[in-house]
C-alpha cells in the first residue's frame, strides 16, 4: 500500500498492465446463451499473470500420464506373465517364477471386474452403447438438405434420377432426408456433389460405421450450476436421473435438432381369428406417449434434452412447464444465430423401431432408430463429421 510519502528520486512504479481476450463479446455472449460463465472465465484466466499461467501448465504437465491399457493388452500380459511361470517352474527358478506370479497378479487386479454368468447360464457381456440405426439392407445412404422449396422439384428429379412425385415430396421436406440408399457409395457420392453444385443444397454420403462413430448422446441433466452432461449407453431402455453425475458443458452449440420421440406399448390380441397362428401372432396397442426431444450438437458430443429426464427449471427464460422452457431455449438459440432445424416427429417403423431383450418381451415400440439416423445425419451433413 502506498503511504502518500515521495518515493525516491528516480524509483519508477512498475503499473501490471492486464490483457482481455479479444473475443470477450462473443463469450459474454455464449454465457448468456448456455447459461454459464466457464467458458468466459477459463478464456480470462487465460490473460492472468504468467505466474498464473505458469502454475497452470505444471499442473497441466502432471495430469500427463500413460494411456490406460485396453483389456486385450492386460490378457496379453497375463498369458506372458503365465509362459514365464511355467518355464521358471520347470528350471525351478524360485526368483523369476515369483516375479511372474507377481506380474499376473497385479495384471488380473487392473483388467477389474468381468462379465458374471446369469442364472440361465448365459453370460452377460457388456456390449458397449446401444446405438439404434434402422435395419436396412443397402449400406450407403444419400441424405439431403430440406430445401421446403416446392419449386425445386423438377430440378431434383433431374439431378438424382428419381420421379416427379418422389421429387416434390423431397422438394417440400424443411428438415434432412435419406434420398437414396444403394451399394454403390462412388455412385451416391457423384449424386452428393451434384447436388451440392447444381441445386446449392447440403447433400453427403453416410453409413453405420459413421453414424456410430459419432459416440452415444449425453444427457443434459439440468442447468443448476450450469449446463452439466452425462453419457447413457442405451436410449431405448428407462433409466434414472436421480444421483446422476456429470461434466459441464462449456462449448457452445453449433446445430440444434428438435423434435419428438413416439414411444408405444402393445399387449397380446387374445380374441379374433380361427387359426391357432393368427390368434397368437396379433397385438394391440395399449398406451403410447410422445417425448419432446432436442439434440444439441457440440465439437466431439451430442448432448441430448428429453422430456421427463432433463431439468430445464434454470435454464435461461424457464417457465413452470417443460415444453414453454423448452421453446423458450430454442428461440434463444435461433436469435444467437445458430442452425435450428425445423421439428420432426420419429415413430417406430418397420425397419428398426423395435428394441431388443428386455424390451421386445415387453412389446415395446419406439422411435429411437429413426432419431438416432436423423439427428446424426444433420450432423454429418451441417457439421461435416
Amino acid at each position: 500500500m502506498y503511504c502518500g510519502a515521495a518515493l525516491p528520486e528516480g524509483q519508477a512504479v512498475a503499473v501490471e498492465e492486464r490483457s482481455l481476450p479479444t473475443d470477450l463479446d462473443q463469450l459474454v455472449r455464449q454465457a448468456m446463451t448456455l447459461g454459464t460463465t466457464h467458458r468466459l472465465e477459463s478464456a480470462l484466466r487465460s490473460h492472468q499473470p504468467d505466474l498464473e499461467s505458469n502454475d497452470a501448465t505444471k499442473h497441466d504437465e502432471e495430469a500427463i500420464s500413460e494411456p490406460e491399457k485396453t483389456r486385450t493388452e492386460r490378457l496379453i500380459e497375463m498369458q506372458r506373465a503365465c509362459a514365464e511361470a511355467v518355464s521358471a517352474d520347470a528350471a525351478q527358478d524360485e526368483e523369476t517364477l515369483f516375479a511372474a506370479v507377481a506380474k499376473l497378479r497385479e495384471e488380473l487386479q487392473l483388467l477389474g471386474p468381468l462379465a458374471q454368468p446369469s442364472p440361465d447360464g448365459a453370460v452377460a457381456v457388456d456390449a458397449g452403447p446401444v446405438i439404434l440405426l434402422p435395419k436396412v439392407r443397402r449400406p450407403y445412404a444419400l441424405v439431403m438438405e430440406g430445401p421446403g422449396n416446392i419449386e425445386l422439384h423438377e430440378s431434383i428429379a433431374r439431378a438424382l434420377d428419381i420421379d416427379g412425385v418422389t421429387a416434390r415430396m423431397l422438394a417440400l421436406a424443411r428438415q434432412p432426408r435419406v434420398v437414396l440408399r444403394g451399394e454403390d457409395r462412388k455412385r451416391l457420392e457423384d449424386m452428393a456433389c451434384g447436388v451440392r453444385e447444381h441445386l446449392s443444397l447440403s447433400a453427403t454420403v453416410i453409413d453405420a460405421d459413421t453414424l456410430r462413430s459419432m459416440g452415444p448422446a449425453s444427457l443434459l441433466i439440468g442447468f443448476g450450476d450450469g449446463p452439466t452432461t452425462h453419457p447413457i449407453a442405451d436410449w431405448s431402455v428407462d433409466f434414472k436421473v436421480d444421483g446422476l453425475t456429470g461434466e459441464a458443458m462449456v462449448e457452445p452449440p453449433a446445430l440444434i435438432v428438435p423434435g419428438e420421440i413416439v414411444i408405444s406399448q402393445y399387449r397380446e390380441a387374445r380374441q379374433g381369428g380361427r387359426l391357432k397362428h393368427l390368434r397368437e401372432g396379433r397385438k394391440q396397442a395399449s398406451s403410447e406417449k410422445r417425448l419432446a426431444i432436442v439434440d444439441v450438437h457440440i465439437p466431439n458430443k451430442i448432448v441430448r434434452i428429453l422430456e421427463q429426464y432433463t431439468n430445464l427449471s434454470d435454464a435461461p427464460g424457464s417457465t413452470d412447464s417443460f415444453r414453454q422452457s423448452l421453446k423458450s431455449l430454442l428461440q434463444n438459440w435461433s436469435e444467437q444465430g445458430i442452425l435450428t432445424l425445423e421439428s420432426r416427429t420419429c415413430t417406430a417403423s418397420v425397419d428398426g423401431g423395435v428394441s431388443g431383450g428386455a424390451e421386445a418381451a415387453a412389446l415395446r415400440d419406439t422411435g429411437w432408430a429413426s432419431w438416432e439416423e436423423h439427428s446424426r445425419s444433420a450432423r454429418a451433413l451441417f457439421m461435416g463429421e
